[in-house]
């Protein structure tokens, strides 16, 4: 017993060594953090112990992982005390479930390679996690490496869930060859290149990608803004409006004719716009009189900037009466026109209460509108970019940037370029927001687009589209920059097709082990 919780205490502490980005040098501890969850499993099936042993010491090294890597959620709780910890428990949860599943359709089902049911029951567990109500894929395990971004240039073929795919495949090949010997007391050759060539092969790959890589495209100027409002304070103060003005006009002061966008953050505009019948009401203009007083100027330039919509559908006569739907969006404001764009994907608790549709069956309004977070905000059900003239751009709000699947739609809608707009202030100086920026990395690299990031705290940055940051700023400072990227409109093969290819692998080593097992 005393063995088995040692396993559990080990692989917790392989996965937050590996996990980025507190100690990214260690990320090759990855690939052996499977390992002695594997032994924990050999153990319980080879001493015919209760099943539910793999779960229960498999949930200890998962909740290692999640509570050491992710607890700083806590620190954004707005409205439930102790929601960071539940979600902790939630993930571990779910975590130890696959795991489980996966022994025991293993354990029944030996005609089929036990590979094949550990890639399946997970990669249908992060697929389901990037999907439902509970959605958090924030541990997706293909993350890991968006601090060598080097060694996934192969992630525009496969996506994220490539990476998760690899990390298993490798956990399980090292297990294999080192740690059970059934039927073999030594090692040959063969075995130790089949591990070496699982691990570097896929590096090499990249590599020739990422040296290889050309792209064109038209360049345009974007000024980037970090405003540093505490959210918890400042945000909310009498002097809101005048900070916001203020910081505006400070930090767009190195504007020229040459500049095409100016990107401020989440949430900037202190004052929430009133929509009516999909048109903004007049008077949303006389509020941001200092921003029009600068695109008027500069007839060519966009600003992108974070603010709550409320969204009447009904008539105009006492509309702050009527039903309205509530929005965290990002609006597009020039000479012409303002144009927005809702948030699509919603934190669970803190934005939205999950399965609400279903809980106001059997809990009173007054609870829901409480349990719902801070805001019980909507969520627009289509893609919706933002143009002007032949400039096409994706506009994320903050947590819709780890949805690889969301973001490829907006890419195959066209999108030329990738702007995520948040406010990481809420964690303050935790690794949240160093995470939260460098898995935008990956979405350059799946996308092949330009990631240019405007956190209200940071780190903003401009990110290539091999994931490689040409500019960023520090933690806790107010401060702005220009620089130029390129728009692109070439699809990658992962924009085009999708999971494609991880149906394909899964497939393969399903008939694979099928065929294997019926020639022995």
């Amino acid at each position: 017993m005393l063995r088995l919780i040692i396993y559990s205490f080990i692989s917790g502490l392989l996965f937050f060594l590996s996990w980025p980005t507190k100690f990214f040098i260690l990320t090759p501890l990855i690939f052996i953090a499977f390992v002695p969850l594997f032994l924990i499993e050999k153990e319980v099936k080879i001493k015919n112990k209760n099943s539910i042993n793999v779960f229960l010491f498999s949930y200890i090294s998962f909740l290692i992982f999640n509570f050491s890597t992710t607890f700083w959620v806590e620190k954004a709780e707005p409205v439930i005390i102790g929601e960071g910890l539940f979600a902790v428990l939630c993930n571990a949860f779910f975590m130890s479930v696959v795991f489980y599943v996966y022994h025991i359709f293993q354990k029944k089902i030996k005609f089929i390679s036990s590979l094949f049911f550990l890639s399946f029951f997970w990669i249908c567990f992060e697929i389901l996690h990037m999907n439902w109500d509970l959605n958090w894929p924030w541990l997706t395990l293909g993350n890991v490496f968006s601090e060598y971004p080097i060694w996934i240039q192969w992630y525009s073929y496969t996506g994220v869930i490539g990476g998760s795919l690899w990390v298993l495949a490798i956990n399980y090949l090292i297990f294999k060859t080192y740690l059970n010997f059934p039927y073999k007391s030594s090692l040959k050759l063969k075995d130790n290149l089949f591990v070496l060539l699982g691990i570097f092969l896929p590096i090499i790959i990249s590599c020739i990608i990422y040296f290889s890589f050309v792209s064109s495209g038209s360049n345009i100027n974007i000024l980037v803004a970090q405003s540093n409002i505490d959210p918890n304070s400042e945000k909310f103060s009498k002097q809101a409006y005048k900070n916001e003005k203020a910081i505006f006009h400070d930090l767009t002061k190195g504007i020229n004719d040459s500049v095409n966008y100016i990107i401020f953050p989440e949430t900037y505009l202190s004052t929430p716009f009133t929509i009516l019948n999909n048109n903004p009401i007049d008077y949303n203009r006389n509020q941001i009189s200092y921003i029009n007083r600068l695109v008027e100027d500069y007839p060519n330039l966009n600003v992108i900037i974070g603010g709550t919509i409320y969204h009447f559908i009904d008539g105009y006569k006492d509309y702050r009466k009527r039903p309205y739907k509530l929005y965290n969006s990002a609006l597009q404001i020039n000479s012409k026109d303002i144009k927005y764009s809702h948030k699509s994907k919603l934190v669970p608790g803190a934005e939205q209460l999950p399965f609400k549709n279903f809980l106001k069956f059997f809990l009173k309004d007054n609870f829901l509108n409480l349990a719902g977070g801070s805001g019980n905000f909507s969520i627009q059900d289509t893609i919706s970019l933002l143009r002007h003239k032949d400039k096409i751009v994706a506009t994320l709000v903050c947590y819709e940037s780890v949805f690889p699947n969301y973001v490829r739609e907006c890419i195959k809608k066209g999108a030329q370029a990738i702007f995520i707009i948040t406010n990481d202030g809420w964690w303050g100086d935790s690794q949240g927001r160093k995470q939260h920026n460098s898995y935008a990395r990956i979405r350059a690299i799946e996308t092949r687009r330009y990631v240019v990031r405007s956190a209200n705290t940071g780190i903003s940055s401009v990110i290539s589209p091999l994931g490689k940051f040409e500019h960023t700023l520090n933690y806790n400072i107010s401060d702005s920059f220009i620089h130029s990227i390129k728009l692109l409109s070439f699809k990658t093969f992962y924009v085009k097709y999708g999971n494609f290819l991880i149906f394909i692998y899964l497939a393969s080593i399903l008939l694979f082990s099928i065929t294997r097992k019926n020639k022995n």
